[in-house]
């Protein structure tokens, strides 16, 4: 990864927003904090107060902001510096009000500049920590462990009937518990670490978002990334084609047999894969990632578009969660 040159950024915290923001809203302002002791590429510099910052970093963690970040547009730091502050939010299918970096933003709002994918970070996931000792050797051609309720793509991998791979769905329609709801979740998290440690190919398709953290924790673990999510933008930075796979939706079933043919090359592209991981989002490349895609999102973008304030009003998901969000708030 080619270093940039150091950045003052500001960290702004959610309670400078709002007071009443629940503090798991924090968790990813105190990992990027934390990164900034741990940097291995840039030294970016933390900056004491917005003025002289070159960028405004806002990393929040759930709808903290608001379902339309109206919470942050109306507060005075973003009116006073909006031109240089950049969001960062790990939630699936978050809608992009804000420019800002969103691991699962539609392709949509990239193309029109307004928001840049990046990866997941926050302490509500459970970070998996695969040693390079330990993922040399790989006995498990593919192999998909998750949830098949959360897109009908999904559905159809845990039907495959393939003796090279190991299938498991941990959360179906029959059994709609989540693998963080079930009493052996210690014994699911477990086995899922060995089976992706073990996996030679990991197929990561899309759930409730284009995007999925699994796609991640195959590169950390030196597998070969199997992407079907059509929707998806990938993050700058890696190439891509050089250490994964990318399936169609509609070609999910084709891919048993497309990764026989690849599986000669799966040594390289492992290892390929698991280099990239560190480059770019690693725990101590995270800072050095986000801030240089930050910095690419304030040159390249300009006004807000049209379409983003259009869609505040006319969106039909966002019309749902907002009835579903005043529903709640009334029980």
């Amino acid at each position: 990864m080619q270093a940039s040159p150091p950045c003052h950024v500001y960290l702004l915290h959610p309670d400078e927003v709002a007071k009443d923001i629940p503090q798991a809203a924090a968790a990813c302002y105190e990992q990027l904090l934390a990164g900034f002791a741990i940097q291995s590429h840039t030294a970016h510099v933390l900056a004491p107060d917005p003025e002289n910052a070159e960028i405004i970093l806002a990393p929040i963690r759930t709808a903290g902001y608001g379902l339309i970040s109206e919470t942050l547009r109306a507060s005075p730091i973003y009116r006073r510096h909006a031109g240089k502050l950049v969001v960062y939010s790990p939630e699936d299918g978050e809608f992009p009000a804000v420019r800002g970096l969103y691991p699962s933003v539609p392709r949509k709002w990239v193309r029109r500049g307004w928001a840049m994918p990046a990866h997941y970070i926050s302490t509500h996931i459970h970070q998996f920590v695969f040693r390079r000792d330990e993922i040399v050797n790989k006995d498990i051609l593919l192999s998909f462990v998750g949830s098949s309720r959360t897109h009908p793509v999904r559905e159809k991998i845990v039907r495959w009937r393939d003796p090279a791979g190991v299938v498991i769905d941990s959360s179906s329609r029959a059994d709609p518990k989540y693998w963080w709801e079930k009493p052996d979740k210690e014994q699911l998290i477990a086995s899922y670490r060995d089976i992706t440690r073990r996996s030679k190919f990991v197929v990561c398709p899309r759930g409730v978002s284009a995007s999925s953290i699994r796609l991640f924790e195959a590169m950390e673990a030196g597998a070969v990334p199997v992407i079907v999510a059509d929707d998806l933008e990938l993050p700058l930075g890696p190439a891509w084609e050089e250490f994964s796979l990318r399936v169609r939706e509609r070609d999910v079933d084709d891919i048993p047999k497309l990764v026989e043919r690849w599986q000669g090359q799966s040594g390289r592209m492992g290892r390929e894969a698991r280099l990239a991981w560190e480059s770019y989002f690693s725990p101590g490349a995270t800072v050095g990632s986000i801030v240089r895609w930050a910095g690419l999102l304030l040159r390249h973008s300009g006004r807000r578009p049209a379409m983003i304030r259009l869609a505040e009003f006319t969106s039909p998901r966002l019309a749902r969660t907002k009835v579903r969000h005043l529903l709640s708030r009334a029980h």
